[in-house]
């Protein structure tokens, strides 16, 4: 079960990092719509960031891992 979750096809890899950039997006433009601080482009970084850090942190250390 636990090879199955490291085979990601780039498609899968892409959406997610859509989707992320999708909804740090919602997020920004409500916070920008209040007037708060930290807006747009900095939550699109910050769930682009998310994103990126969790798809290679799953893949980085795959070649590592013995499956049994």
């Amino acid at each position: 079960m636990k090879a199955q979750l490291l085979e990601l096809d780039n498609p899968v890899m892409i959406l997610r990092v859509l989707l992320a950039v999708a909804l740090g997006g919602a997020l920004g433009i409500e916070r920008e719509i209040d007037a708060q601080a930290a807006g747009f482009r900095t939550h699109i970084l910050l769930c682009l960031g998310a994103a990126l850090f969790g798809l290679i942190s799953v893949h980085a250390f795959a070649p590592f891992e013995s499956v049994r």
